[in-house]
Formats: structure tokens, sequence, C-alpha cells
């Protein structure tokens, strides 16, 4: 990641294949993608090295759930500088789901999520 605090898995889609293994969870830092290091690799690099995996990808991780909390306290803190000097103008755009979506078996989620389906055009009105 930037500022060498490496890559870790923040999130993981409910359905997806990365939470369908039950082999990834919250707080894993990435080491290599496809025995490829990305230690220290930017987050444009790695998410580069993750895209062009095809099907299969073989991935090592380690669980590291202190270093994760300290990076994520860092991220939030970013977010609310970011959000501070963010001005007010909102973009909308219209997505097309390339995928199934059950908010119901997403724990991850906020606040209350939309289902969606596969092939549905989504119009995304504030985004930024």
């Amino acid at each position: 990641g930037e500022d060498g605090h490496g890559i870790y898995v923040s999130f993981l889609l409910a359905g997806g294949p990365a939470e369908k293994s039950g082999q990834l969870r919250r707080g894993d830092r990435l080491l290599a993608v496809n025995e490829v290091d990305i230690t220290q690799a930017t987050h444009e690099q790695a998410a580069k090295a993750l895209k062009g995996t095809g099907q299969n990808v073989k991935l090592t991780v380690v669980y590291r759930p202190h270093e994760y909390n300290k990076f994520e306290a860092r991220i939030n803190e970013l977010k609310q500088h970011h959000t501070l000097l963010r001005t007010s103008q909102k973009r909308s755009l219209y997505v097309r789901a390339l995928f199934d979506y059950d908010p119901i078996r997403d724990d991850g989620l906020p606040s209350r999520g939309l289902p969606f389906r596969y092939g549905d055009i989504l119009h995304v009105t504030n985004a930024s």
C-alpha cells in the first residue's frame, strides 16, 4: 500500500468468490499474488496484479488484525480530513451489475443495502 503499510483485506463481498472460499478474512495482509511478491506494491500495483490473474488465483496472506486496525484508523482519519475539504458538487452515473447481490447475506454494511441481479442497471446518484 501507500507509504509501505501493505495491502490488507478490508471487505469481502457477500456471495463473492473470496467470501465463498472461506479462506480470507478481514485483517489479512496480502504478501503475494500467484507467487509474485506484492509486499512493497502500491494499491494500484496490487489491484493490477489481482485483475490479471484470470479464473484461478493463489494468494499468500498473513493474518495481522492489530496492524490492520492501526491501518484502518489511519484511513478513517484521512477520510474525515478529505470530507472536510471536499466540495458539495456530486456526480451521478449508471453502472450495469455483473453479479447478483443480496444485502441480507452481507454483514459488512453500515446501513441497509439494495439487492440487485446480474444485468440490472443501477443509477448512482451521490458519487464522489
